[in-house]
C-alpha cells in the first residue's frame, strides 16, 4: 500500500526513483503536493515566529494535513503548541527565549542534528516521537563537555520512550547523566571493544567520557515506591580519577524490574569509586557489563540494598582493587559465568552483614593479584568490613579460580555457609584456606583427589567440611586376617558401623586426628557377639585405627556426621 500523508494517498517516492542528488532539497520543493502545509512563519532568526506557526498549525489541523518548515531559524519570542503532525527538515533551528515552551503534540518526523536552542522548554506529547535524539539539542563532537551534558538531560525530559546517542566519541561534563522515569537510554551499535587489553569501543559505536565529579550515569529512584523499566544498553562510558563512579542503580529510592546490558565502564580510578554500583536496586537484570580498570569494578556498598539480582556474562578486569566488592545488603542474587581477570586484589570481596542467598555459577577468576598476601577470594573479612558481620550463604558452582597468589585461594574470617560444588582451584595445598575460628558450617565439595582437610589452615570442628576423594569424609573398608589395621585420616565425628553385624558406634576426633570423645561404648561395640569373638581396638596416638584380632574378616562403614561435614 502506497505511504498516506494527511487525508490524501501517494505513491512511492524516493531519492533513487527522482534521481535528485540533493534529495532533501526536491523533497521540500514537492511538500505542497505530499498533503503537507508549507509554514509560511519568518525562519529568519531575527521576528518573533510564534503567531505565525501557531496560526500555520490551526490550518494544518482544518486541513487535515502535517505541517512543514523551510530550513531557517525560528525565533520563539512566546510558546508555541503544534497539534498538528510537523515535518522538521535539517536546517531547522526553534530559538526559544527563556520561560518559552515548544509543545508537540501531533506526530514528528524530524532529521538526526541540531533543531532546538535557546533557554525554553520543548516538550512532546503522548506517541508524537519514538525515538529522542540527542543531536537535537546540540550533542556532538565538537560541542563543549557542558552542552553535551545539557543535551543528554534535554533528550530524557523529552518523555521519548527511548533516547539514544549517535555513535563516536564524545565528553561531558557537570553533575552527571541522571534518569528519573521509565525509559530506553543507550548508544549505537555495542559497546564492543578492539579485541585487546586497552578495551577500545569498536568502530561505529558510542563512548562517552565523563569528566565531572559526580557520578558517569545514575538511575535514580524517586517516590515511596520507587521508579521501574529503566534499561541502559549499548554504551561506552569512560571516567577520570576525578569522578565519584561510572554507573550507579538507585540512589535514595529503589529502581526495579530493569537492565543494564552491553556497557564497558573504564577510568573510576579514584578512591572509593567504582565501575558500576548495586546502590538500591530490586529484580534487576545486568548482561555483558564490561568494568576495566576503575577502583572497584562492581560493588555494592556499606548501606546499599540490592535484592533478587541476575547477572549474565560479566567481566571485571585490572580494576585497581577489587573486581567486586560487596559490602552492603545484597540477597538473591545469581551469577552466571563472571569473569575477573588481573585485578590487583581479590577476585571477589564480600563484606557486610547482609550478604545471603548468593550462587556464582562456573565462576573464572585468573591472574587476580591479592595485595599484602590476602586471597583473590575473600569473605568477611574484619580489615574490610571494619565490623563483625557475616557472609552467608554464599555457593560457588562449578569454575574455577586460576590465580597468582601462591598457596592462596580463600581467606575467611566472618563467613557462614559458604559453600564450593566442583570448583577448581589451581593452588590446593595446606593453608589454601585461610580461615578463622568465626568461619561456620562451609564446605568444599571436589571429585579430586588431591582436595584434603590440610587445604584449610586455622579451621574448627563446625568451620570448614572437606568432602572429596582425598578427604575421607566417608569410606567402607574391609578388615581381613589377623592384625589386619585401618587408618582412617579424618577429624571430627564419626559413625563407625559393622556391616557385617549392624552393630554402630559414634566418635569424635579432634581437629589434630587425636580422639576428644567416645560417644558410645566402643568396647560393647567392639565385642561383636554372636559366635563371633572378634575385637575391634583404638588407638589414640595417631589417628582412628581399628585392628581385628581374629582371623575373621570384618566389613566397615566409617563417615563423617558433624554438621560442618553433612
Amino acid at each position: 500500500m502506497a505511504p498516506v500523508f494527511g487525508q490524501k494517498t501517494y505513491g512511492v517516492w524516493t531519492q533513487a526513483s527522482e534521481g535528485a542528488a540533493d534529495f532533501e532539497t526536491r523533497m521540500l520543493a514537492k511538500q505542497d503536493t505530499l498533503g503537507l502545509l508549507v509554514s509560511s512563519a519568518d525562519n529568519g532568526g531575527v521576528n518573533s515566529a510564534s503567531a505565525q506557526l501557531v496560526a500555520d498549525s490551526a490550518t494544518a489541523v482544518a486541513q487535515g494535513v502535517g505541517l512543514t518548515l523551510k530550513p531557517g531559524t525560528y525565533h520563539l519570542t512566546t510558546s508555541v503548541t503544534f497539534a498538528c503532525g510537523v515535518v522538521i527538515p535539517a536546517g531547522v533551528i526553534f530559538l526559544r527565549d527563556a520561560g518559552v515552551t515548544l509543545t508537540f503534540n501531533g506526530w514528528v518526523f524530524a532529521s538526526r542534528s541540531n533543531h532546538f536552542t535557546g533557554t525554553g522548554n520543548v516538550t512532546f506529547g503522548p506517541g508524537a516521537i519514538a525515538i529522542a535524539y540527542a543531536e537535537w539539542y546540540g550533542f556532538g563532537a565538537t560541542a563543549t563537555d557542558t552542552a553535551n551534558g545539557g543535551a543528554i538531560d534535554a533528550a530524557i525530559l523529552s518523555n521519548a520512550p527511548e533516547v539514544l546517542l549517535p555513535s563516536g566519541s564524545y565528553s561531558y561534563s557537570g553533575n552527571g547523566i541522571s534518569i528519573d522515569r521509565a525509559i530506553r537510554f543507550g548508544g549505537t551499535g555495542s559497546c564492543g571493544g578492539d579485541g585487546n587489553a586497552t578495551g577500545n569501543p569498536g568502530a561505529a559505536t558510542t563512548k562517552l567520557t565523563y569528566t565531572g565529579t559526580g557520578v558517569g550515569l545514575t538511575l535514580v529512584g524517586s517516590g515511596t515506591e520507587g521508579k521501574e523499566n529503566l534499561h541502559v544498553h549499548d554504551l561506552s562510558l569512560w571516567g577520570t580519577a576525578s569522578a565519584a563512579g561510572g554507573v550507579q542503580l538507585g540512589s535514595s529510592v529503589l529502581v526495579t524490574k530493569g537492565s543494564c546490558k552491553n556497557l564497558h565502564i573504564r577510568g573510576f580510578t579514584k578512591v572509593g569509586a567504582w565501575g558500576y554500583r548495586y546502590a538500591k536496586v530490586l529484580s534487576w537484570v545486568s548482561q555483558n557489563v564490561y568494568c576495566q580498570a576503575n577502583y572497584d569494578g562492581f560493588a555494592n556498598l556499606s548501606g546499599d540494598v540490592a535484592t533478587t539480582i541476575y547477572e549474565a556474562n560479566c567481566m571485571s578486569r585490572s580494576n585497581v582493587r577489587f573486581g567486586r566488592y560487596i559490602a552492603g545488603f545484597f540477597e538473591t542474587g545469581q551469577f552466571d559465568r563472571p569473569l575477573a581477570e588481573g585485578n590487583g586484589d581479590a577476585a571477589w570481596c564480600f563484606e557486610g552483614n547482609g550478604i545471603h542467598d548468593v550462587d556464582i555459577d562456573n565462576n573464572h577468576s585468573e591472574a587476580n593479584n591479592g595485595t599484602s598476601g590476602t586471597a583473590p577470594l575473600q569473605i568477611g573479612l574484619n580489615a574490610n568490613s571494619g565490623g563483625t558481620g557475616v557472609s552467608s550463604t554464599i555457593r560457588f558452582w562449578g569454575g574455577g579460580f586460576y590465580d597468582a597468589v601462591a598457596g592462596r585461594t580463600v581467606d575467611s574470617d566472618y563467613a557462614s555457609a559458604v559453600a564450593f560444588h566442583d570448583v577448581s582451584w589451581t593452588s590446593t595445598v595446606a593453608g589454601a584456606w585461610r580461615a578463622t575460628a568465626h568461619t561456620k558450617d562451609c564446605s568444599y565439595n571436589h571429585q579430586s583427589a588431591t582436595i584434603y582437610e590440610g587445604m584449610v589452615a586455622g579451621n574448627t570442628p563446625d568451620g570448614v567440611a572437606v568432602l572429596a576423594q582425598g578427604s575421607h569424609g566417608f569410606e567402607r573398608f574391609t578388615l581381613a586376617g589377623a592384625g589386619a589395621t585401618k587408618s582412617v585420616g579424618f577429624a571430627g565425628t564419626v559413625l563407625l558401623t559393622d556391616l557385617t553385624n549392624d552393630r554402630v558406634a559414634l566418635v569424635r576426633f579432634a581437629v589434630n586426628r587425636h580422639v576428644a570423645q567416645i560417644l558410645n561404648d566402643v568396647d560393647a561395640f567392639c565385642h561383636v557377639g554372636s559366635g563371633n569373638a572378634g575385637t575391634v581396638n583404638l588407638d589414640y596416638s595417631s589417628g582412628f585405627f581399628i585392628q581385628n584380632s581374629t582371623a575373621g574378616s570384618i566389613d566397615f562403614m566409617a563417615e563423617v556426621i558433624s554438621n560442618r561435614h553433612l
